[in-house]
C-alpha cells in the first residue's frame, strides 16, 4: 500500500479559500436557479460526506476517498416561490473529536485507510493501546468522523453517522451544527463499537433497526424507537470468525426478517491496530472467497436465526428486501461485485490515474437473493450494459421499503473509463431494464434521493435530487422528474461541495470528484421546514434509507 502523500498549500485536495480546506461555511445563501421545482416541494435536502482531506498538521493528505473529515450541505426548497428564489444553501463542517484533533495538528485515530503520524515510539504505543482497548472494551480509540450518512431523528432532528457507535451525532436541522453525541440509556447492555451507518427504517413502527459488531462475539441486532435512547436486542448472531468479524456496510430488512450477509471480508486486527506496515491488499481486511457468503436471517418477532450459504460476493449497499410466498421465503436485492477490488480503485493515488483503463472502476451487478428454506438462488436481475455495467448508491421510493417494488435509481458509468460515477440511471426491476440514463459531458453525479409527490398514485411519481459537479468545478443540485427522468431544474451551489477537487485533464476537461456525493455519504429530504410564521413543522419525510 502506498503511504500517505505530502499535502502542500497548492495541492487541489481540498476546497480553496478556507483556513483548513473545506468549503466556506454558509447559512441561508440564495442560490441561482434554472427551471422550476414542483410547487409541492417545500422542505430541506441535506447530504453528508467527506469535506476535508488534510490528515493533520504534518502536511499529509488522506489516502482514500472514504477518509475525509465530515461536512454537511443543506438546500432549502420552496416550489411556491418565484423561479430563481426557490433555493437557500447552508454549508457546515462537523465538529467531531476527530476533526478537532486534526485542526490542532494531530490525527489521533485512524480513518478507513489513513493512519496517524508518529514522530516517536511513545505516540505510536499510545495509539496502539487506545485502539486495542477500544476493540476489546470500547472507548475513544476509534474514529467519530460522522461522514457516511444523515438520517432523521425525533420529530425534527437529524443524526449524522459513521460506522462507529462514537460517530453518531445529533445535528440541528436549521444550522446543521453538531448538538451532542447520541448516547444510549444508562442501562443499555448492547455491546460493540462498530456498526453500520445505514440503519433500516420501519415506518409502520417508527423504529430504527441496526446491528453492532462486538469483536470476540458477533453481531447484536437491535431496534430503537425513533427519538428515544433505548435499544431492544432482537438477537445475537455468532460471527463466523469472532476475532475477525465481517465488514458489512449495510444490511437488509423485510417485514419478518433481518438479513446480515457475512461476505468473506474479514477484519484483520493486526492491520487495524499496528498500521499500514501490516496492511493487506484490502487495507484492514482479508478477502477469503473460498469461504463463500453466509446469509444470517434473523426473525424479527422471535429472534430465531436461520443460516444459508451462497456464493462469495462483495457489496456496499442493499437496495430493498421483502417477503414472498409466505414467511419462509425472503427476497433481497443488492449491488454486488466479484471481489473488493473497488476499495483499492478508490484510493486517491489510483483515482489520479484515470483515464488509464487500468484504473477503471470494476463492474457491478444488480443481484437478487431468493431464499427459500435452506437454499438461496442468486440471479443477475438486470442487464446493466446501458448503465456502463455499474450501479451504486441505489435508492427507491421509501414508501416501498420492505415490500415488492419496481423502480430503483442510482449513479452509473455513462462513460468509461472513470474513477467515480458520471451518470444517473433509472432501473425497472419488474421489466429488468435500465429505463433511462442522465449524463452531461464532464459531470460527476452524486447519490440520488427520490422524493415522492403528495398523494402519488404511481411508484415513480415524484422527483430525483442529486448534487452534481460540473466540468468547471461548480456544483449544482439537479432536479429530475422521477417518471420521465427529464430535467426540471438545477440550482447553482457555487464552489464544489463535499468533494475533493482532483484536477485531471481529460482533453480540455477538468474532472472534479464529488466525494460522498458519489460514494460514502447519505442524505435526507423532509418538508416542510417552516410554516409562514417561521414555526417548525413535523416531519413529512421522504428518505433514501437502507
Amino acid at each position: 500500500m502506498a503511504k500517505a502523500r505530502t499535502c502542500t498549500s497548492d495541492m487541489p485536495w481540498t476546497c480553496p479559500n478556507t483556513a483548513f480546506g473545506v468549503a466556506v461555511e454558509r447559512k441561508h445563501v440564495q442560490v441561482k436557479q434554472e427551471g422550476k421545482v414542483p410547487e409541492w416541494m417545500r422542505g430541506k435536502y441535506v447530504r453528508n460526506g467527506p469535506g476535508d482531506y488534510r490528515a493533520d498538521g504534518h502536511g499529509r493528505r488522506m489516502k482514500h476517498l472514504f477518509d475525509g473529515y465530515a461536512a454537511l450541505v443543506g438546500v432549502e426548497l420552496d416550489g411556491k416561490k418565484p423561479c430563481g428564489q426557490q433555493g437557500l444553501l447552508t454549508v457546515t463542517c462537523l465538529d467531531t473529536l476527530a476533526y478537532e484533533n486534526a485542526k490542532q495538528g494531530r490525527m489521533k485515530v485512524r480513518e478507513f485507510a489513513t493512519t496517524p503520524y508518529h514522530s516517536n515510539l511513545s505516540s505510536r504505543a499510545e495509539e496502539l493501546l487506545a485502539t486495542i482497548t477500544t476493540a476489546l472494551t470500547g472507548g475513544e480509540g476509534i474514529t467519530d468522523n460522522a461522514s457516511v450518512n444523515v438520517v432523521k431523528e425525533g420529530t425534527n432532528g437529524l443524526l449524522a453517522m459513521t460506522e462507529t457507535k462514537q460517530g453518531t451525532y445529533l445535528v440541528d436541522p436549521d444550522t446543521l451544527q453538531v448538538q451532542k453525541r447520541l448516547e444510549y440509556a444508562p442501562n443499555d447492555r448492547i455491546r460493540g463499537d462498530m456498526t453500520t451507518a445505514h440503519p433500516w427504517w420501519d415506518s409502520t413502527l417508527a423504529t430504527w433497526i441496526n446491528y453492532s459488531t462486538e469483536v470476540g462475539q458477533g453481531y447484536h441486532v437491535w431496534s430503537r424507537k425513533n427519538g428515544t435512547d433505548r435499544r431492544r436486542k432482537i438477537a445475537t448472531v455468532q460471527a463466523k470468525r469472532p476475532w475477525a468479524p465481517t465488514w458489512m456496510h449495510s444490511f437488509a430488512t423485510s417485514k419478518n426478517w433481518v438479513l446480515l450477509a457475512e461476505q468473506p471480508m474479514f477484519l484483520n486486527l493486526a492491520a487495524m491496530t499496528l498500521g499500514e506496515q501490516f496492511e493487506t491488499p484490502h487495507y484492514n481486511f482479508d478477502w477469503v472467497p473460498q469461504e463463500g457468503t453466509r446469509l444470517n436471517l434473523v426473525n424479527r418477532a422471535t429472534g430465531g436465526i436461520k443460516q444459508v450459504h451462497t456464493e462469495p460476493f462483495f457489496n456496499f449497499h442493499f437496495i430493498n428486501a421483502f417477503d414472498a410466498e409466505g414467511e419462509d421465503t425472503f427476497v433481497a436485492d443488492v449491488v454486488a461485485y466479484k471481489d473488493p477490488d473497488i476499495l483499492v480503485a478508490l484510493a486517491l493515488d489510483n483515482m489520479e490515474r484515470v483515464p488509464s483503463t487500468s484504473a477503471d472502476l470494476p463492474e457491478a451487478r444488480l443481484v437478487r437473493l431468493f431464499v427459500r428454506g435452506s437454499k438461496c438462488e442468486v440471479t443477475n436481475l438486470v442487464d446493466l450494459t446501458k448503465a456502463g455495467n455499474f450501479l451504486e448508491y441505489p435508492t427507491i421510493n421509501p414508501a416501498y421499503t420492505s415490500q415488492e417494488y419496481k423502480f430503483v435509481y442510482g449513479v452509473c458509468a455513462a462513460v468509461r473509463p472513470l474513477c467515480v460515477a458520471n451518470g444517473l440511471c433509472k432501473i425497472n426491476v419488474a421489466t429488468k431494464q435500465v429505463e433511462a440514463v442522465w449524463q452531461e459531458t464532464g459531470c460527476v453525479t452524486g447519490e440520488p434521493c427520490f422524493v415522492a409527490a403528495p398523494g402519488a398514485g404511481e411508484e415513480d411519481d415524484g422527483v430525483v435530487l442529486s448534487i452534481v459537479n460540473g466540468p468547471s468545478g461548480v456544483s449544482f443540485l439537479l432536479v429530475l422528474d422521477g417518471q420521465s427522468f427529464q430535467e426540471l431544474s438545477r440550482l447553482d451551489l457555487g464552489g464544489a461541495f463535499l468533494m475533493v477537487s482532483m484536477a485531471h485533464s481529460l482533453g480540455q476537461k477538468i474532472i472534479d470528484i464529488l466525494c460522498e456525493g458519489s460514494w460514502v455519504g447519505g442524505m435526507v429530504f423532509w418538508g416542510a421546514v417552516k410554516d409562514e410564521k417561521g414555526s417548525s413543522l413535523r416531519w413529512n419525510t421522504s428518505n433514501a434509507l437502507r
